[in-house]
């Protein structure tokens, strides 16, 4: 079996954090162009620290690594230091050190070739903890629901200590719970600044918030001012008598008269002031209290004029042609204003990725006729070169070059050509997007590659095509309908007692996923769930029959601020013709390596060749979870201890969790958007003969 050996693995890991790390050294130097277009370098700044012992130069020099540069292209002006010693400041403040102090000298030497010194003088006082937070007076809510809106940071390794004092967070907390009482209906709630008792110089400080929740009101009638109903004739939103006075129902309920107004034409209601406050901010309402607890609301909405599109224009695009951004707004010319069609257009133009911004203007042409102004501000990034480029502990090093244009020739078409090789193989492709087909909110991709792949138990060369089409529908299930031809040139088997001819590969398929992670790259929270279904047939092309399935879900649960909980799951399973035999060991499946269960080396889970090597199956599943820790608040370093298992069967017959195999172990991780960095060492607990105790992992970069 193939593997890194471990000294290779740490060597490298070692390197790869030496090289993370190394976006600040301890020197900074700016860079500024010129008006001719020439870049012109600032003095070398190197920074020292003096009394920094509950925070590492690097965590600092990340914070003002900006104010830094600035300051070496006016090493005369003292103003970016002062903003780096307030920035210090702050960081201090927001890990438990109220009483901080950042101060600093500079050395600048007459020489210009040598650096600017600057040194910061620290004194960082106590790290304090909020050892009481005490809330008097809610009824409404109990004291856990009023605690969640408490953006606090806890003390400890893994963060389960008490909470660190921050006293703009408390502040911020205080405010918090006076919004949540207004928008519940409680109008009247009066909130306490925060009360703190700490003695001059102790860890530990006591907090004490006030609450005084006065009346919640219910809303018994909505009164109409006579020129709406006049408009809207009998049309009203739904309304129970005695609805809480929330600010949810309130809004919602004037967007819903909103909207139904530019949906008639009336292309810009106006907001009415309060004749009881003139000169507050309007509101689409005013409230007027009718008893006890109780409101007569009255909206405060002029439907103005209904309208007429005359003429439609498009105004600060230079590279997009205009006819591409007018196929996205499907209202005509004659026609009467529809305020649902310029949002739908609204959202089809931004998810074109090509513009910053897109806002919509109304001209008068005459009373009754508008004219349309779509506005927009490109993004000048729609065409770019980007370099990739990583190891990983099976295909050990890779790069490659990807083009991406996301408005070809002015159109919209999105164009992606990329060549990608590593010393396991090489690929090379292009996929031509239409982002929205035949104005039905669905995307399709052509798209072709060439390929050359190397695996532990086969090496494969093919040349495939794929025609999707991809729509969301319920508003989070993204559906992807497609078809695949795969031409098999060679696919040679690591086992001399077994060949297997290429073949040929055409099928259908399905994918239906919902994605609700809070970040696609790297989640902390939320969870992801896709399944895919897929049809091979000789009557598509191919030579091959089989049927297959895979499900995969994954989960991110914050249990801390410091520990997350990931769990995942996988199960696939393929129904051929006949048996295994009828499966190319290519479309098989295989378990063990970073991305499976990590006590094995890349597929050598699973039944065996005559070889040793893996043969694959018919099925598997796959199950994971670890436990994350981030040690150092905002540090992109993080902990992970984890616990995986997973079987691969020969027969799909026999699927179900029959001799499944572990491993357990601990990980490093740093999450950096430049060189994200991932080292696992698996642990097998019931290790077989030829099996490895320990099978280290290395990924540097992104999987691409």
């Amino acid at each position: 079996m193939r593997r890194a050996p471990i000294s290779r693995c740490l060597t490298l890991l070692a390197t790869a954090l030496l090289s993370a790390c190394s976006a600040w050294t301890g020197s900074f130097q700016g860079r500024q162009q010129q008006a001719d277009g020439t870049f012109v370098d600032g003095r070398v700044v190197d920074v020292d620290y003096v009394g920094n012992d509950n925070a590492s130069a690097l965590r600092l020099g990340l914070r003002i690594q900006g104010d830094m540069k600035e300051f070496s292209l006016e090493v005369d002006k003292r103003d970016h230091l002062e903003f780096a010693a307030g920035e210090l400041e702050s960081l201090y403040q927001e890990s438990g050190f109220p009483d901080v102090h950042v101060g600093y000298e500079v050395e600048r030497p007459e020489d210009p070739t040598k650096p600017v010194v600057v040194r910061f003088l620290i004194t960082e006082g106590p790290r304090v903890l909020v050892t009481g937070m005490a809330l008097e007076g809610n009824e409404a809510f109990d004291d856990d629901r009023l605690l969640e809106l408490w953006d606090r940071q806890q003390s400890g390794f893994l963060g389960t200590g008490e909470p660190l004092f921050y006293e703009p967070g408390i502040r911020g907390f205080a405010s918090k719970i006076a919004t949540l009482y207004i928008s519940e209906g409680w109008p009247e709630v009066r909130v306490s600044e925060p009360e703190v008792v700490r003695e001059e110089g102790s860890a530990e400080a006591r907090v004490t918030i006030r609450i005084r929740e006065g009346t919640r009101y219910r809303i018994q009638a909505i009164e109409w001012p006579p020129a709406l109903a006049e408009v809207l004739g009998d049309w009203r939103p739904a309304f129970d008598p005695g609805q809480w006075a929330t600010f949810e129902f309130m809004y919602g309920y004037a967007e819903e008269v909103r909207r139904r107004l530019t949906d008639m034409g009336y292309h810009r209601p106006q907001l009415l002031p309060d004749p009881n406050d003139p000169e507050a901010t309007p509101k689409p309402w005013y409230p007027e209290p009718v008893g006890k607890g109780e409101l007569k609301l009255t909206l405060a909405i002029d439907p103005g004029r209904q309208v007429t599109v005359g003429e439609i224009v498009v105004r600060g695009n230079t590279r997009v042609l205009t006819s591409t951004i007018l196929s996205q707004y499907r209202q005509e010319e004659g026609v009467r204003f529809s305020g649902t069609e310029e949002r739908l257009a609204l959202r089809r133009l931004f998810g074109l990725g090509l513009f910053e911004k897109v806002e919509f203007q109304h001209e008068d042409i005459d009373d009754d006729t508008i004219r349309v102004v779509i506005k927009v501000e490109e993004d000048q990034r729609t065409r770019w070169v980007e370099g990739l480029y990583g190891w990983g502990s099976w295909d050990r090093w890779r790069g490659g070059l990807r083009f991406q244009d996301r408005s070809l020739f002015g159109t919209g078409l999105g164009l992606t050509v990329e060549g990608i090789g590593s010393s396991r193989g090489y690929r090379t492709g292009a996929t031509l997007t239409e982002p929205d087909l035949f104005a039905s909110e669905t995307r399709m991709d052509i798209s072709g590659r060439f390929y050359y792949d190397e695996r532990p138990s086969y090496t494969e060369k093919a040349l495939e095509a794929n025609l999707a089409f991809t729509r969301y529908f319920l508003r989070h299930y993204k559906t992807r309908l497609g078809y695949l031809f795969k031409d098999q040139e060679k696919l040679l088997v690591d086992d001399p007692t077994s060949a297997e001819p290429a073949t040929d590969k055409g099928s259908v398929y399905l994918e239906l996923g919902r994605d609700e992670r809070d970040n696609v790259l790297f989640p902390s929270e939320g969870w992801r769930a896709h399944s895919r279904f897929e049809v091979s047939d000789k009557a598509l092309g191919g030579d091959i029959d089989f049927n297959r399935v895979i499900l995969d879900a994954s989960g991110y649960v914050p249990i801390t601020r410091a520990l997350t909980l990931v769990a995942s799951g996988e199960a696939g399973a393929l129904w051929p013709q006949g048996g295994l035999s009828d499966v190319p060991i290519s479309e098989r499946f295989f378990n063990g390596g970073a991305s499976t269960v990590r006590s094995f080396a890349e597929d050598q889970l699973g039944p065996k060749l005559p070889n040793g090597e893996a043969r694959g199956g018919q099925f598997r599943t796959v199950w994971r979870a670890e436990l994350r820790v981030s040690p150092f608040p905002r540090s992109p370093l993080q902990l992970a201890l984890f616990a995986d298992a997973g079987n691969v069967g020969i027969d799909v017959n026999d699927f179900g969790f029959e001799d499944m195999r572990y491993g357990i172990g601990p990980g490093i991780i740093l999450v950096t958007p430049a060189i994200p960095i991932r080292f696992d060492a698996g642990y097998n607990p019931d290790r077989r003969p030829g099996e490895d105790e320990w099978v280290l992992h290395l990924t540097i970069g992104s999987s691409f």
